[in-house]
């Protein structure tokens, strides 16, 4: 595993000399996977999926996988329950 790790930190020394230049490529790729993590609607995480479902909350942003609350959807909105 030390060789793998050595031989990387090597040739990215080779490619890229100065360590300002590596810290701010990393930030940029960084950069670029939050905003195509952000960009996907899909959620991943369990524990936040588990919390929308039962603040009955949509899963995506997509109104057509909205999660309708039978209250918005019943017609006769002057009855009392």
């Amino acid at each position: 595993m030390s060789y793998i790790t050595h031989f990387l930190s090597f040739l990215s020394l080779k490619i890229f000399p100065s360590h300002t230049l590596q810290i701010m490529i990393f930030l940029l790729l960084l950069f670029f996977l939050y905003l195509y993590l952000s960009h996907i609607n899909t959620d991943l995480s369990f524990i936040s999926r588990f919390n929308l479902r039962f603040l009955n909350q949509p899963y995506h942003s997509n109104p057509k996988y909205r999660v309708v609350s039978p209250e918005k959807t019943h017609t006769n909105s002057g009855r009392r329950i």
